[in-house]
């Protein structure tokens, strides 16, 4: 016995065309140069994926993500060490902490974490041979580095893991 079933095309609702949008300005506004590229193509493909007669939604929508707050170079460092997370290669940079003492660095860089105004590296490093969070608009002189194999005790899932532990107390 065989059952038919009935295919309906799934069309998106307002709100997921908002949440859409909203996410592909952020992206455009906060992600650097290429990611805001790839936004504005994802947008017009959202855009004409939708009915006609719903289109002018993605224009009604009022949320945006001004960028005038972010320096330029900061989405050029970003896309850098995007870069470097997926093609897993270390990273050197010279670094300022919050207390202005500087260092030079030597990372294996895991994540990218957005808390509203800045850009976090999550990163293994190997001064420190331990977890640590570097501010993107605190490096200087960026660099790419030599390929690193994947190390579970040295993961972003470990990172993860350990942030959580470090939080805990």
């Amino acid at each position: 016995m065989s059952r038919e079933f009935e295919v309906r095309p799934i069309m998106f609702t307002f709100d997921e065309v908002e949440a859409l949008v909203t996410g592909l300005r952020m992206v455009e506004s906060w992600g650097g140069p290429a990611l805001a590229a790839a936004s504005r193509a994802a947008l017009a493909k959202v855009t004409l994926a939708l009915p006609v007669a719903r289109r002018e939604e993605v224009e009604r929508s009022r949320l945006f993500a001004p960028d005038f707050h972010l320096r330029p170079e900061t989405g050029e460092v970003l896309e850098l060490v995007r870069r470097a997370i997926g093609e897993q290669r270390s990273l050197t940079f010279e670094y300022r902490d919050k207390d202005g003492q500087a260092s030079a660095r030597s990372v294996r860089p895991l994540g990218l974490y957005y808390w509203g105004a800045t850009w976090t590296l999550a990163a293994w490093c190997e001064m420190r041979r331990d977890f640590r969070n570097f501010r993107i608009d605190r490096m200087k002189s960026p660099a790419a580095g030599k390929p690193f194999a994947s190390e579970p005790d040295q993961s972003l899932d470990a990172f993860i893991a350990a942030m959580r532990a470090r939080a805990r107390g």
